[in-house]
């Protein structure tokens, strides 16, 4: 009934304008008419649209005859990972892979979830199983990188990552330069500039973004070119990405030696984001610079304790190397070397989980 009635709202639609069109009529009194049809079409078409989608508690009424549908546990899975309800999701993907050992999509969906709840060598090894069950389109190689990357496996997050640039389809921009940018993103950790910053440009000619423009400004300065670097963050003052611009200022400046020009670049950037840990240590190095000792190790001492609660340890070696600074510059030589050995330490743990990962 509601299909018939939607169509036949959208015949009188037409039907109207096309008569007054050819009457002369006040200004604006078509636009009226039409809007005064039209806003029901379209509230009556939506309902006509998610009566037709399925509920949790239609699927859940089925299951309970069914439970060996593998397709129900699938789609329901879909829906709560969809409404965020991301430990439900990943019930019903455990539930659908067991009983479709072979389904590639349900390993995929199963990876996606275990990702959000960061447990990323078990979603590894979820996206190695659907990839080996020919998913093989762009977008699980750019998931599996990511988790590659997150374990620190730098090399088999490039391999995957230019899988996907080769096997995105003819038109498929996004994951193109979704591919090539994250590319460029590991190759900035390996240091290897020169190549982030080709894979940078290409990404931005296929499909602008300003993460891709800041990040190709961080490989300007870190190859060397400051002043460049400078010129391309300073595009960034009013958008989403000013933070990393604004951090990346602070360090120019304090590269060129102007730590007092530093200083309320960085202060800007905290004043937004309190508890950025990489914000912190910059400001940490500008205190350190203007002797500020005490001020420093506040900063240091603040983004170690947010990182480590955070989980993410990404930045640590970066804040380990401030404070060992600070401890040298106070004359506590016993204490610099103790922090310097902590870091050490902490990068070959990295280095073993990451190598962990191949077994």
């Amino acid at each position: 009934f509601n299909c018939w009635l939607l169509a036949y709202l959208v015949l009188y639609v037409i039907k109207s304008e096309l008569v007054r069109s050819f009457e002369p009529v006040a200004l604006g009194s078509r636009r009226r008419n039409y809007l005064f049809l039209i806003f029901p079409c379209a509230l009556l078409c939506n309902g006509v649209m998610m009566s037709n989608y399925p509920c949790v508690e239609n699927l859940t009424k089925i299951l309970e005859r069914s439970p060996e549908r593998a397709d129900l546990y699938y789609l329901r899975a879909v829906i709560f990972e969809r409404r965020g309800q991301i430990e439900n999701a990943l019930g019903d993907y455990a539930k659908a892979s067991r009983l479709a050992s072979g389904d590639a999509n349900v390993w995929y969906g199963q990876a996606r979830v275990l990702m959000v709840l960061k447990r990323t060598k078990e979603a590894l090894a979820c996206f190695s199983r659907a990839i080996d069950l020919k998913h093989t389109n762009a977008d699980v190689f750019i998931d599996r990188g990511n988790a590659y990357d997150r374990l620190n496996m730098q090399a088999e997050a490039i391999k995957d990552f230019t899988a996907a640039a080769q096997s995105a389809a003819v038109g498929d921009n996004t994951n193109l330069a979704t591919a090539l940018l994250n590319r460029a993103l590991v190759r900035f950790k390996q240091g290897c500039y020169t190549a982030c910053l080709e894979d940078a440009d290409r990404s931005i000619k296929i499909q602008p973004s300003r993460f891709a423009r800041v990040l190709r400004a961080y490989a300007l300065f870190k190859s060397g070119h400051s002043s460049s670097a400078l010129q391309e963050c300073r595009k960034f003052s009013d958008e989403k990405y000013a933070m990393n611009a604004g951090c990346l200022r602070a360090l120019i400046y304090l590269e060129q030696g102007d730590a007092l020009a530093a200083l309320p670049e960085i202060n800007t950037v905290l004043q937004e984001y309190p508890d950025w840990d990489h914000a912190l240590y910059v400001r940490g190095k500008v205190h350190l610079v203007l002797g500020n000792i005490e001020a420093a190790r506040h900063d240091i001492d603040r983004g170690l304790l947010q990182e480590t609660a955070e989980g993410e340890l990404g930045h640590i070696p970066e804040g380990l190397s401030v404070l060992a600074a600070c401890y040298l510059a106070e004359g506590s030589l016993d204490k610099a070397q103790a922090i310097c050995a902590q870091a050490s330490r902490l990068a070959s743990e990295r280095e073993i989980e990451a190598l962990s990962g191949h077994s």
